[in-house]
């Protein structure tokens, strides 16, 4: 979606420029990973907790998003990834505004922080909405025939199928394309569990402008399955979905943090601008790397050339090498 699409945008340049210690901070917390809990204003207070307990409408928003993330929680297509952006979520809202000037941040007004729930709320109701528009358990006769569930306004299923595993597991699933009010022109990946003439999904999403067929693979570290995804826009950012074999249940395995960690060890003056190439079964992807001061279009810093493993629930930077530029030539972007 783009709502999400716009949110991590505001992250991801926030913290850009935030010191390492609140980066830590904002990933390490892992009790905000579940917590639905609104703020407690009889207990000790942040500056952003202070302004939105002295606020009416901010308190019952505040309310309202500990109400919506439970709900959203246990139903999402991608736990992993929601709950991961839900603790970035409230990070960013305790951290403050980035004064892009001095560097430093400073608490968001209570205009600012209405403006930043506001856009949560919308972007929570929305993954509700996505998660009981996809009914529980649908015909394997209905995988080719149209769109399963009602996800997508216009719906059309360009491609769907089976995809089978090296040790016989087997998962159906189908592509979708539609719009939906919240991101315009939009495309959506659906994974289905098969028993027998029945199929139940296991992991979606619909925030990619295009996706591939899936495919499962198996490494050291177990069985995946992974599908790549495209984001809409001149940044072709990243909309991969990836998932994990534990006993008889996939497990929705995010692919977005270890991006921080690249910023991390990436010589200065050198940064990833657009989605990188993965090439999954081999748990690895690729990039191309810009100077501080190339143009978007011509990347000449060489390229990136990056290994994954797997920690918990999240995808983790295992190895990351920097192939530099030839003299004179620009890097493929």
């Amino acid at each position: 979606m783009r709502r999400w699409a716009a949110l991590a945008a505001l992250l991801s340049l926030s913290a850009c420029q935030a010191d390492k210690a609140d980066q830590e901070r904002a990933r390490s917390e892992e009790a905000v990973l579940t917590s639905s809990a609104p703020i407690d204003c009889t207990e000790a207070l942040t500056e952003a907790a202070r302004i939105v307990c002295a606020d009416a409408e901010l308190r019952a928003l505040d309310r309202q998003i500990a109400q919506l993330w439970a709900e959203v929680e246990p139903v999402s297509g991608r736990p992993s990834t929601l709950s991961r952006r839900h603790a970035d979520w409230l990070a960013e809202r305790d951290a403050g505004e980035m004064d892009w000037n001095s560097g430093d941040r400073r608490a968001r007004t209570a205009p600012e922080l209405l403006e930043l729930h506001q856009a949560y709320v919308h972007v929570l109701t929305e993954e509700l909405r996505l998660a009981r528009a996809l009914p529980a358990t649908s015909p394997a006769s209905a995988l080719a025939g149209r769109c399963i569930g009602t996800a997508l306004a216009a719906c059309t299923v360009p491609s769907g199928g089976y995809v089978n595993g090296p040790d016989g597991q087997q998962l159906a699933w189908q592509i979708q394309r539609g719009s939906t009010a919240e991101s315009g022109t939009t495309s959506g990946l659906i994974l289905f569990e098969v028993d027998g003439d029945v199929l139940r999904p296991v992991g979606w999403s619909f925030e990619a402008v295009n996706f591939e067929a899936p495919t499962i693979f198996s490494t050291p570290g177990g069985v995946f399955v992974a599908a790549k995804g495209e984001q809409a826009g001149t940044a072709s950012a990243n909309a991969d979905v990836l998932f994990r074999l534990d006993g008889d249940h996939w497990t929705e395995i995010e692919t977005e943090s270890w991006t921080q960690e690249l910023a991390n060890q990436l010589p200065v003056g050198l940064g990833v601008w657009k989605g990188v190439d993965f090439i999954w079964p081999e748990m690895f992807a690729s990039s191309a790397l810009w100077r501080d001061d190339d143009a978007n279009c011509c990347p000449t810093g060489g390229q990136a050339l990056i290994d994954f493993d797997v920690s918990g629930t999240s995808l983790r930077l295992a190895q990351l090498n920097v192939a530099p530029a030839e003299s004179g030539t620009a890097s493929a972007p």
